[in-house]
């Protein structure tokens, strides 16, 4: 569910969302997931394992983008420096 009650879409009995969405997570926006497109973890793009917010150079976090209903929600965008964050990218969490 989006901060503003619109429903996202539905969960599979494994509680994971469900390709492609009833609604897209907002209208456009990237941000730092670390996952791969069938919600498993990756083993790099995570930011040193979030560990590594200042970065600018060194480390990178998998992006995905908000405005897709698709699985490029997880990671559908370039990977993009950790340190980058200050400058306004954001980390997606997802409550299972």
């Amino acid at each position: 569910e989006r901060p503003d009650g619109t429903a996202i879409g539905i969960t599979n009995a494994n509680s994971l969302l469900q390709f492609p969405l009833t609604n897209s997570v907002f209208t456009a926006a990237q941000y730092h997931t670390g996952l791969n497109g069938d919600w498993t973890t990756l083993t790099f793009g995570n930011c040193s394992n979030w560990t590594d917010g200042a970065s600018l150079l060194g480390g990178s976090g998998v992006s995905g983008r908000a405005e897709f209903t698709t699985n490029a929600i997880l990671n559908g965008a370039a990977a993009v420096s950790c340190g980058q964050s200050a400058s306004g990218q954001q980390l997606l969490c997802v409550e299972q």
